[in-house]
């Protein structure tokens, strides 16, 4: 009694796949991968586009904020050429109260232009004084000039002239220093815009060079998956083939088996039916002890038993048969454990048989369905010691409540691991006098009624469990 493996001798890829609780790669799989990659490489790439343009924004309202303060230095810097310009131009024009009225103006100008100081968070403090120097010398041009227009005497109107003319190099002065403290401020803000410049530069020219590497490197890792992908398709190919040519080797393994058997058959069935009709006439008009009708009763079982290991040999050699009527599970345990209890008796081996309260039904084949338990209870009874126990249980599924299962448990020596997978294979046996039929046909039936046998673990011996599912579903509470 032995676990099977994972891939039993003529099982599929896909069928192995479809079983619960089994996950296999398959080479297509690798898209699946590629697809996520693609999708981490365009994520990727979206976010340094937008860490470009974020850049770029900063850099372009660095820029355009450096620009307008330069372009209000500018104004502020004409405002105060236009406000010396009135104080220049009256030497020539004499127009004292136009070129006043004018400096009016000019000044309301450059004030409008010196209240944008705190939005543009530049100190002003230095041209702010040297442009109320300039206004208090303009208006004292201005003052000097009136008076001038009051004097009659030549000396005095020269002495005015004089005054004038000084305080308007003064004023001149107060000029160029507010002049040369807006081109600082102003020099100040273009090294400002170098550096904003040179800094986004440099972003770019790391954000290009690690672009570069990346991109390198999604093409090292594209053709890598390439590589890897079709790697995975020429071993997926090899699996194919091979299993192709197990497939191939074990259905010509059969034909050669059902020739075989065909041939065997013929040559045993004709001395084994003379056997049991010679038997089965001795024991209806022979004149015998109990004793004697008890053993050749036994004779006339094992040669039944006999001929239904034929049958199952040719039917597991042609495919089996599809299940046709409904079976009492529970009567088909009986009949098995009837059928070995002599063998039972004479192995002393105690023998525990729990049925179910109410009837089991399954769809399937009486005869195929005994014999699957008979080989199932001998193959436990040919492990067990005189003095163990079989047990042998026939209810409602525990696991699958839709389903009927029969376990088998005995107390023997158990099953190596290095051989579990290899239990249910055809011509696999560890009995000298085995063939390897047994347990492989057991499991072809079970299979064809659309159940599964499994070995479960266990502390001690074997526990094989066999599921059928249920014909007619009835309430649980049957047990």
């Amino acid at each position: 009694m032995y676990e099977p493996g994972n891939n039993q001798a003529g099982e599929t890829d896909d069928q192995v796949s479809a079983k619960p609780g089994t996950i296999r790669w398959r080479w297509y799989h690798f898209y699946f991968l590629l697809a996520i990659f693609d999708l981490v490489v365009i994520a990727s790439s979206l976010s340094l586009y937008h860490g470009t343009l974020r850049s770029y924004d900063r850099a372009l309202r660095g820029l355009t904020a450096l620009d307008e303060m330069q372009q209000w230095i500018t104004s502020v810097r004409l405002a105060v050429i236009e406000l010396n310009a009135p104080g220049n131009d009256v030497f020539e024009t004499l127009d004292v109260a136009g070129e006043r009225k004018r400096f009016g103006q000019t000044q309301k100008q450059l004030i409008l232009l010196l209240r944008r100081e705190e939005e543009y968070d530049i100190d002003l403090t230095a041209v702010r004084k040297q442009v109320q120097l300039m206004i208090k010398q303009e208006n004292r041009i201005f003052d000097s000039f009136e008076a001038r227009t009051r004097v009659e005497s030549g000396d005095e109107d020269q002495e005015t002239l004089i005054e004038a003319t000084i305080l308007m190099a003064a004023m001149d002065r107060h000029q160029a220093k507010a002049v040369a403290a807006l081109s600082g401020i102003e020099k100040n803000l273009q090294e400002q815009e170098s550096r904003l410049l040179a800094g986004y530069g440099a972003q770019l020219q790391r954000s290009a060079a690690f672009e570069k590497y990346f991109f390198g490197f999604v093409a090292l890792m594209l053709l890598g998956t390439f590589w890897y992908g079709r790697k995975l398709q020429r071993m997926h190919e090899r699996m194919i083939e091979n299993q192709q040519r197990a497939l191939s080797e074990r259905h010509e393994r059969l034909a050669a088996v059902g020739a075989v058997c065909s041939s065997v058959s013929h040559g045993i069935r004709n001395p084994l039916a003379a056997i049991t009709s010679s038997a089965q006439l001795a024991l209806e008009f022979g004149t015998m002890d109990d004793a004697t009708q008890l053993r050749i009763r036994d004779a006339l079982s094992e040669s039944r038993r006999l001929d239904m290991r034929i049958n199952r040999l040719l039917d597991f050699a042609r495919g089996g048969r599809e299940p046709k009527q409904e079976i009492d599970l529970r009567t088909t345990v009986g009949q098995a454990v009837r059928e070995l209890s002599p063998n039972v008796e004479y192995r002393q081996i105690n023998l525990d048989v729990t049925l179910a309260e109410k009837p089991l039904k399954v769809l399937g084949q009486a005869e195929e369905l005994t014999q699957s338990v008979i080989e199932l209870l001998a193959n436990a009874i040919d492990h067990s010691v005189p003095g163990s126990k079989v047990r042998v249980t026939c209810i409602r599924g525990k696991r699958e409540p839709g389903c009927a299962e029969i376990n088998v448990i005995d107390d023997g020596p158990g099953i190596p691991d290095e051989i579990r997978s290899q239990v249910f294979d055809l011509f696999f046996t560890t009995k000298p006098q085995g063939n390897g039929i047994g347990l492989a046909s057991v499991k072809r039936t079970i299979e064809s009624h659309n159940g599964s046998l499994t070995i479960e673990s266990t502390s001690r011996g074997a526990h094989l469990r066999a599921v059928l599912p249920i014909a007619h579903r009835v309430p649980i509470h049957d047990q």
